[in-house]
């Protein structure tokens, strides 16, 4: 399913980071971070689609941070030894967590509770 188009990227969230070709790979994996955020509540609303834009520029940005550094935390030439970094998904989640928040902390749709009929 795609909750928000690239039109939408570009023109409401005024998006430029995530170039169309990979835009459907990293809204699909923000669609699902940001439905964990928000335990499945969903709407049609520009806010929710706007978060998910921002989810998802900060997974690209996260990628493309580890493609330039190869995961390498620590590197010695002398005995060639290579320490790699391993990524922190509690990081990574909190960091997602606190996106969801900035722009859905009003919306209702971070409730977890039952809403009434």
């Amino acid at each position: 399913m795609q909750a928000v188009s690239y039109e939408f990227y570009e023109s409401e969230y005024f998006g430029d980071l995530i170039p169309r070709p990979s835009w459907y790979r990293w809204e699909s994996r923000a669609f699902t971070k940001v439905m964990h955020n928000t335990f499945g509540n969903e709407d049609d609303s520009a806010i929710l689609k706007k978060c998910i834009c921002a989810v998802a520029e900060y997974l690209y940005q996260q990628d493309q941070i580890a493609r330039m550094s190869l995961g390498i935390k620590s590197e010695s030439t002398d005995g060639h030894s290579v320490t790699f970094d391993k990524a922190n998904a509690s990081q990574q989640a909190q960091s997602i967590s606190h996106i969801c928040l900035e722009y859905l902390a009003d919306t209702g749709l971070m409730y977890p509770g039952v809403h009434k009929c």
